[in-house]
């Protein structure tokens, strides 16, 4: 994760606006930096974090070749096959979506993305 936060509330008293954030992995992430990028969200004291491991692959992206070539590729999910320029949604992730679950439960502060019926914006 590769972000400059800074929670605008803890310099407001009482807090204004309640701050909902996203946090989209990075398709290349390894454990560690998610596990840092966990502890950095906590610390910036937001109403909400909706945790989302998944991206979109399109035809032509570099990552979409390495998802879906590399031996150690990552997750795919969706329409994988018959499905000519990816027109057909297909998704990856490189984190183990249960790892990440075993991560973030029992904190209400993070919400894995698609789990729930309403965005983050939503919970505020």
């Amino acid at each position: 994760m590769n972000v400059a936060l800074v929670n605008t509330n803890r310099y407001l008293s009482p807090p204004v606006v309640p701050i909902g954030l996203e946090y989209l992995v990075s398709p290349l992430e390894e454990r560690d930096s998610v596990e840092k990028a966990l502890e950095l969200l906590r610390g910036s004291e937001p109403a909400t974090v909706g945790v989302n491991p998944y991206i979109r692959l399109f035809e032509g992206m570099p990552v979409s070749h390495v998802a879906t070539t590399s031996p150690a590729g990552g997750r795919l999910v969706g329409q994988t096959g018959n499905n000519p320029g990816m027109l057909k949604p297909v998704f990856y992730t490189n984190i183990d979506g249960d790892w990440l679950k075993e991560r973030i439960s029992g904190d209400a502060l993070f919400v894995l993305e698609g789990t729930k019926e309403k965005v983050n914006y939503e919970r505020i």
